[in-house]
């Protein structure tokens, strides 16, 4: 797509700034069922999803209490519950280190990290000392799924780790990833003491990260395809609406090999949009009868609808050689470049957006007609609001369909653009991109 997608590029590593507080995901806006978790904190819809999910439980008085700290036996307990899911972990048969006897309520944990990597080498937990910052981005690194070995450090990712600790590789991958947050000067703190806010916030982004969609088209021809991804977005054209990805049947296979977590369907396709308004364009249509009249070769909103109807209908046969198009997800990617030149053409002249939206209206009407159920929107509310204006009238086949916002290059970022308006009426915002490395995508809960 164009947004992100030309290549499957590294981002810089990311450091945002709040005021003395850790950077941590927007804020719920329904009050908490904790007295000392305020709607309005930023921690609010973390501290919801590790509660809700069974992972960290409230405090013995009914509160979260979000400033207290967790110890080595407790994060294990949650590390593997947020791992693991609803199967618990083996029964402890044997103790795990000198320190940690069978009889505790945390042995069955700290012996499943041990028997996956995790953990100290030697014969002591220190099952009752504070986690540290440090120690949980190594541990979350490490339970990460697929993920390859961090690689050695060759600059600090905060000016307080160092390039020869132990711990930089991790921090690096967790700070880049927007897994594991700085504080407002800039720095990590290391031997930080892990509070259970910060464990929410680390543990939803770890998750998030682990659930995770990934989409793919023409640039990652003949290059390594994301693994580890629950599901695949393989797009249909070449950049251009009138092109073939060269790669489709390769990365539809690619995406039938997602894990198919997440709540969404291994495969998904998108497919570039444009309206060239019939200038001197060998396929714009000269005939055709559509909602909005019939096409006579001219740049009406008639023809415009016509042009989007043929260009969904050429997708569909594109895809049809590799997969039946009516099992897929299809998504209209609607965007312009961000610096005002377009990159697919639209209409920029008087009652365009009518006419670009009648494009869009055509291609959802097209793909309809050939057994599509789900149809969505990827673009950004600006872009969208280029293209289409106000055009969307309360009848148009555009209203209500699903969204997938482009824009942030971290997971948290992701997870905050979960909350914004749908770019139509009676719309909801399904999923949201990020890129590090590769394209990625966040379910919204």
């Amino acid at each position: 797509m164009g947004l992100c997608r030309r290549a499957a590029t590294s981002i810089g590593l990311a450091i945002a700034v709040a005021a003395a507080v850790l950077v941590t995901p927007s804020a719920v806006t329904a009050a908490t069922r904790f007295t000392d978790v305020p709607a309005s904190a930023a921690y609010a819809a973390d501290v919801r999803w590790v509660v809700d999910r069974g992972i960290v439980p409230a405090t013995a008085t009914g509160t979260f209490s979000p400033a207290l700290p967790v110890s080595r036996q407790q994060m294990a307990v949650y590390l593997t519950r947020a791992a693991r899911g609803s199967t618990p972990p083996p029964a402890c048969t044997a103790a795990p280190y000198r320190d940690v006897p069978k009889s505790s309520s945390a042995c069955a944990s700290i012996a499943w990290l041990k028997s996956v990597g995790i953990g100290p080498g030697g014969t002591t937990f220190a099952p009752t000392a504070v986690m540290t910052r440090a120690s949980m981005a190594a541990y979350l690194h490490k339970l990460g799924a697929e993920r390859p070995k961090p690689p050695a450090c060759t600059g600090k990712p905060a000016p307080d780790v160092a390039v020869s600790s132990s711990y930089c590789p991790s921090i690096t991958s967790m700070v880049r990833e927007g897994i594991t947050p700085l504080y407002a000067d800039g720095t990590f703190r290391p031997a930080g003491q892990m509070t259970r806010r910060a464990t929410a916030v680390f543990l939803h982004r770890w998750y998030d990260v682990q659930h995770r969609g990934a989409d793919v088209s023409y640039p990652q021809c003949g290059a390594a395809l994301p693994t580890g991804q629950d599901f695949g977005i393989v797009g249909v054209n070449a950049g251009m609406p009138t092109t073939t990805n060269p790669c489709l049947a390769a990365q539809l296979a690619w995406a039938a090999g997602s894990s198919g977590g997440a709540g969404q369907p291994r495969r998904q396709v998108y497919v570039n949009t444009a309206n060239p308004g019939g200038l001197n364009t060998p396929t714009w249509p000269r005939s055709g009868a559509t909602p909005y009249g019939a096409c006579d070769g001219s740049n009406s909103t008639a023809c415009a609808w016509q042009y989007g109807w043929n260009r969904a209908g050429e997708d569909v046969a594109w895809v049809r050689v590799s997969a039946a198009p009516q099992s897929l997800v299809w998504w209209l990617d609607a965007e312009i470049d961000e610096s005002g030149r377009t990159g697919n053409t639209w209409d920029r002249t008087a009652g365009g957006t009518d006419r670009n939206t009648a494009v869009l209206e055509g291609m959802t009407m097209a793909l309809r007609a050939a057994g599509v159920t789900t149809v969505g929107i990827y673009s950004t509310a600006r872009q969208w609001s280029v293209i289409t204006g106000t055009s969307v009238s309360p009848t148009s086949p555009l209203r209500g369909l699903p969204n997938w916002l482009a824009g942030p290059s971290t997971v948290a970022q992701a997870q905050q653009l979960c909350s914004s308006a749908p770019l139509t009426p009676g719309g909801r915002v399904v999923l949201t991109q990020w890129t590090d490395r590769f394209d990625w995508n966040h379910v919204c809960g």
